[in-house]
């Protein structure tokens, strides 16, 4: 730090002296820039930032790794984009002979959403997370880390109300956390997920005015009740059917069970041959 520091004192000294004598402009522009630049750094050099997940899972926000957006394009995987035909509100996906299954997440993304990332890769599996609009604000690193690597996000309003009503509170609430996701990946999509699952008709034209899929569920283990790590893994596991959209959560509260079941949820629905989705896969949607 001190050499660092001395080596700015001399350069600036050089730098007094040849604009005085108003000589080798070239040279002087060259120490004045070299000048600012140690001033920047103040000598240090500039820390690494971890790349790999196992980083992530110790590392403050301030600091995760910020991808470029350039490298976030829509895709079928991440349904970042897409469109469907047929009835706004959805709660399950077909069940055909490849007998797919949708983990979903909601209310994150929170401290504990970077760790299911985790265990999700681990296993090779793709989930869906329903985020609200005021924690991508707070974490959006978070939802950059779990596009990159594959992962569908989706729009659960901004602060968690009721939709139901289909009214300007609703409208606002949709719009502040579609315009967090794009803040934060790029995109916002097309999916949502009501708050409670509260639906109705004026919810259900204000999706259709917006282009956009309500998705529900078929499976819910009731996993915010905090019920047991057991609890939760015998009834997704015996719930869940080919073309079943199950849901869980990663934010709202304390998530330790939910994460400690992931590992045994997913071994569960293979051993039954389950394969794991995004809600775009399971529902086909395709890119706009």
């Amino acid at each position: 730090m001190a050499d660092g520091r001395a080596a700015v004192a001399r350069a600036a000294r050089r730098v007094a002296a040849l604009v005085g004598r108003r000589r080798r402009p070239l040279l002087v522009v060259v120490l004045l820039v070299a000048t600012v630049a140690a001033l920047a750094g103040d000598g240090e050099p500039p820390a690494e930032r971890p790349t790999d997940l196992a980083a992530l899972l110790e590392v403050e926000p301030s600091l995760a790794p910020r991808p470029s957006r350039s490298a976030l394009a829509p895709t079928r995987s991440n349904g970042l984009a897409c469109v469907a035909d047929g009835p706004v509100e959805r709660r399950r996906g077909r069940a055909d002979r490849r007998r797919r299954v949708a983990l979903t997440f909601d209310d994150g993304p929170s401290p504990f959403t970077i760790r299911i990332l985790h265990e999700l890769e681990r296993r090779k599996a793709r989930a869906t997370f329903f985020q609200l609009g005021r924690e991508v604000a707070r974490r959006p690193w978070v939802s950059r880390e779990l596009v990159r690597r594959g992962h569908a996000l989706g729009n659960h309003s901004w602060s968690h109300p009721s939709l139901a009503a289909g009214d300007g509170r609703a409208r606002r609430q949709l719009a502040f956390a579609h315009g967090a996701l794009r803040g934060a990946v790029g995109h916002a999509g097309c999916l949502v997920r009501p708050p409670y699952g509260a639906v109705g008709p004026r919810y259900e034209r204000l999706l259709r005015h917006r282009g956009e899929l309500s998705i529900l569920w078929d499976v819910d283990p009731q996993d915010w009740k905090r019920p047991g790590v057991q609890a939760i893994v015998r009834d997704v596991v015996a719930r869940a059917r080919p073309g079943s959209i199950v849901l869980l959560h990663d934010g709202g509260g304390d998530r330790t069970q939910t994460l400690r079941a992931l590992p045994w949820i997913i071994k569960g629905l293979r051993r039954r041959g389950l394969h794991l989705v995004t809600v775009p896969t399971l529902l086909g949607l395709e890119r706009r």
